[in-house]
């Protein structure tokens, strides 16, 4: 059975067997979690739910003595992280995008991988550019959507990361803060006003505060 086959099966022993006493384990992640971020740019918010609860499931399973990167397989989760990162390179259709947001929040709210680096990259795509917020604003609306307490707790902890984000990130700084914060509210609410529906439908929990 291939990684694909087992996922749309939902089977995570198909998904792990490959992985048990493989020669080259590496290359076999890379294929398997290919497997899964396609998945997710291709899937419909309840199939998002399943493939969540099988990465949460395959991340439980343990291969006694099997290491990638130092890192234990599956536990720690090597090379996917590595894998979602290569996806925000870009190369997506705008559906494919805000679903693998999508995925991504629900991951890291689910404590099954911390994606929120990458939430801020696309949160600051979205508003921190006055170009147009279009193509990124349904993908960042999906962190405030299904990670927005985990967005408020690196928020109130002033969380940051020693990687520079880009041109538009320096201007709020590198990292969460509460004025950052701020400045995104001020953004939806002011694209909520100008009619952004996406924006208008979550703009209570959005636009809350922390």
């Amino acid at each position: 059975m291939t990684f694909e086959e087992a996922l749309a099966a939902g089977d995570v022993d198909a998904f792990v067997a490959p992985l048990a006493g493989a020669e080259d384990p590496e290359a076999l992640l890379w294929a398997a979690w290919h497997a899964v971020t396609d998945a997710a740019a291709k899937a419909d918010d309840q199939e998002l739910v399943r493939l969540v609860d099988l990465v949460t499931a395959v991340q439980r399973q343990e291969l006694p003595g099997v290491r990638v990167w130092k890192l234990r397989v599956f536990l720690d989760l090597p090379v996917f992280g590595a894998q979602l990162r290569e996806e925000w390179n870009g190369g997506r259709s705008a559906a494919e995008w805000t679903a693998l947001n999508s995925f991504a929040a629900r991951l890291t709210a689910a404590g099954t991988h911390d994606g929120l680096l990458l939430g801020l990259w696309t949160i600051s795509a979205a508003l921190e550019t006055f170009d147009g917020p279009a193509e990124n604003l349904d993908a960042a609306i999906e962190w405030f959507r299904h990670a927005g307490e985990q967005l408020a707790g690196a928020t109130i902890h002033g969380r940051t990361y020693a990687a520079r984000l880009g041109e538009l990130a320096e201007q709020a700084g590198v990292g969460f803060g509460v004025p950052r914060w701020a400045f995104w509210r001020s953004r939806l609410e002011a694209l909520s006003r100008e009619g952004f529906k996406q924006v208008k439908r979550y703009d209570k929990r959005i636009a809350a505060g922390i």
